[in-house]
C-alpha cells in the first residue's frame, strides 16, 4: 500500500523538518529557482551562474561518473576564461546523511564551495551539484563536509603531484584531454577558443590541496550559505 505524505508530515529523510521545507522541494524548484533565492553577493555572479549551469548541462549530456578530479577541473578553468578568480581544491569530504568520507575535487569561490562532479561518485551515489554551498535540487545546506581533517587517498595525493597541465593532457577520453570538454562547453556559452591556447594559458593551474597532517595543519573547512 502506498502511503501518501503531506506536506506539513515530517520528512522521511530524517531531517527534522516539514515535507514542504525538504524534499518536497524536489518536486516544484527548479535548478533557476534554487539558484535565484541563494544569497551570495559577487560583482561576477551571472558569469558564475552561466559557467555552473553550462558546465552541469554538459555533465547531463556527457555523464562521467567519479571523474571529480577532471570535472572540477574542467569548471575551474571555463570560470577562469570568464575572468572569474577561483580555488581549485582537492581533499576529503564527509556525506553527513551517512558520514560516508571520500577523496574528491570541487572549486570554491570567496569561500564558497561550487561541486558540479558531486553528481554521480565512485560509490555510484546521486547527489545534486552544490551552488555556493547549497543543494540546487530543494535550497537546504548541501549534505557534505568539505575538507575534514583526513589525508586524501592514493590516487588524491597522485593528482596532487601531477602537474595541472599534465594531468588535463592525460585524461583518456578525448584525443586532447580534458582541453576538448573545456573547448566543447566554452563553445555552447559563445566564447572562442582553441585547444593550443587554453593549454598554453592553464597548464600551470593549482589544484590547493585542503588536508590535515600532523607536521603541517592545514585549515580546511568550506562555509556555507543559506538559501533565503
Amino acid at each position: 500500500m502506498t502511503t501518501t505524505i503531506g506536506r506539513n508530515d515530517p520528512c522521511p529523510c530524517g531531517s527534522g523538518k516539514k515535507y514542504k521545507k525538504c524534499h518536497g522541494l524536489m518536486q516544484v524548484l527548479s535548478w533557476n529557482d534554487v539558484m535565484a533565492q541563494v544569497h551570495f553577493s559577487h560583482a561576477q555572479r551571472n558569469k558564475i551562474e552561466r559557467a555552473f549551469l553550462a558546465a552541469n548541462e554538459d555533465f547531463k549530456e556527457h555523464p562521467l561518473a567519479g571523474a571529480c578530479h577532471l570535472l572540477s577541473g574542467v569548471f575551474s578553468v571555463v570560470l577562469a576564461e570568464l575572468g572569474v578568480s577561483a580555488a581549485l581544491k582537492l581533499g576529503v569530504v564527509r556525506r553527513t546523511i551517512d558520514g560516508r568520507d571520500f577523496t574528491h575535487s570541487w572549486i570554491e569561490i570567496d569561500g564558497y564551495v561550487f561541486d558540479v562532479a558531486i553528481q554521480h561518485t565512485l560509490h555510484g551515489e546521486i547527489n545534486a551539484p552544490v551552488f555556493a554551498g547549497i543543494d540546487v535540487s530543494n535550497g537546504l545546506p548541501a549534505p557534505f563536509i568539505y575538507g575534514i581533517d583526513r589525508e586524501p587517498d592514493e590516487i588524491g595525493l597522485d593528482v596532487l603531484r601531477t602537474p595541472f597541465g599534465k594531468y588535463m593532457d592525460q585524461c583518456p577520453f578525448y584525443e586532447d584531454g580534458g582541453w576538448s570538454i573545456v573547448h566543447r562547453i566554452a563553445s555552447k556559452m559563445g566564447l572562442v577558443t582553441d585547444i593550443q591556447t587554453l593549454r598554453s594559458k592553464y597548464s600551470r593551474m593549482k589544484r590547493i590541496p585542503v588536508m590535515y597532517r600532523v607536521q603541517s595543519p592545514v585549515a580546511a573547512h568550506s562555509q556555507f550559505t543559506q538559501a533565503k
